[in-house]
């Protein structure tokens, strides 16, 4: 008699299966398949209109698929949006702040949002905005900041609480070399602890940088995921660069690989 073997996917702190998006007529995603390890940082690259920002949503309970099912932290986010929710930590792309907020007062709400402990969720924003150079400026209020002080207020916002997904779409946009070199150290630091991070960009030298897997998305459809050596390698470049051009050129098929 042959024993049964239980497969667990407790690991997979993001699994996707089928997911695909439709907008009228228009299909952002097109049945994807994507499954992320705990303490795996995945690259999600593709050219503008390439569904990125759909996946995104959808991954952060913004929007519902149209049809299949996405798991965050073994949590659906449709039937359960609000435990998602308390998981992950997520830096939007046009990331909008509350003006009229001193940057205290913005942190403090998150802090509430998230229904952390204050006194422990205090200390963190604390170290946070000095590593990220903002705690001189936590007292003015948000109109005043720059756009990099923006962003680092939300990469700030983001990390409080320890969460076990960070969802980054264009992170270090604005960021000052500094400020992006510590950024970098910092999700590696964060991805040996065990976060999960989906890291969003065009900056290809900040995803080969800090990334373990990447995944290629071009019309909605998942062209390409694996190690970064091997999706070069597939695609028969030398470089990052040109395997992302010549994948999203030509999305006939899904390429899958170790």
């Amino acid at each position: 008699m042959c024993a049964m073997v239980w497969i667990t996917m407790s690991d997979w702190m993001i699994d996707t299966l089928g997911v695909r998006k439709e907008y009228g007529t228009q299909v952002a995603l097109a049945g994807l398949d994507l499954q992320v390890r705990r303490g795996e940082i995945i690259g999600l690259l593709g050219p503008n209109g390439a569904g990125k920002s759909t996946l995104v949503k959808v991954l952060t309970t913004l929007i519902a698929p149209t049809a299949g099912v996405a798991k965050v932290a073994g949590f659906d986010v449709v039937r359960s949006p609000m435990e998602v929710r308390k998981r992950i930590g997520y830096v939007p792309e046009n990331g909008t702040v509350f003006e009229a907020l001193t940057g205290d007062e913005f942190l403090k709400m998150v802090i509430d949002l998230k229904g952390l402990d204050s006194k422990d969720a205090y200390a963190q924003i604390e170290e946070l905005a000095e590593t990220f150079e903002i705690a001189p400026a936590l007292k003015d209020q948000l109109n005043k900041y720059s756009k990099g002080m923006r962003r680092k207020a939300l990469i700030v916002a983001a990390f409080v609480g320890n969460p076990d997904v960070l969802i980054l779409d264009e992170p270090a946009d604005g960021l000052d070399p500094h400020a992006c070199a510590r950024f970098k150290r910092m999700l590696r630091d964060l991805a040996a602890q065990g976060t999960t991070i989906v890291l969003c960009s065009h900056d290809l030298d900040l995803v080969e940088k800090t990334c373990d897997q990447i995944c290629v998305l071009a019309g909605g459809v998942l062209v390409a995921v694996g190690t970064i050596s091997n999706v070069v390698r597939e695609a028969r470049e030398q470089t990052l660069e040109d395997a992302f051009l010549r994948l999203t050129e030509n999305n006939s098929r899904t390429h899958e690989l170790a």
